[in-house]
């Protein structure tokens, strides 16, 4: 499925889109979902797509609210913590590496 999700991003990539992709993290019942969001993330770096992917933490709406929302950081396992940084890490190398070229598309745009 990631090779589905990567080849898409690749066409897009091709075609001069920008992909900026979000992922919800602990969901409930979410088990080995974040080791393949893990291993996604890692082979859209390999690629090199022009994409920014952003992980949001899974928040019920049962209950919302900020003093929720600020003891999460407590609920998130070493998975999720490594998968918000290899979205960093992918982030910040797509923005150094294309900053000119992202500036120049939103010029043109």
């Amino acid at each position: 499925m990631a090779r589905d999700r990567t080849q898409a991003f690749g066409i897009l990539d091709d075609n001069d889109w920008v992909c900026a992709a979000t992922m919800i993290n602990g969901l409930p019942g979410e088990t080995q979902r974040c080791d393949q969001d893990i291993e996604l993330v890692e082979e859209l770096k390999s690629i090199a797509t022009k994409s920014l992917i952003i992980p949001m933490n899974f928040v019920s709406m049962r209950g919302s609210s900020s003093i929720v929302t600020r003891h999460y950081a407590k609920k998130m396992t070493p998975e999720h913590w490594q998968l918000m940084g290899e979205c960093l890490d992918h982030d910040f190398h797509v923005v150094h590496n294309y900053c000119d070229v992202l500036i120049k598309m939103a010029a043109d745009w």
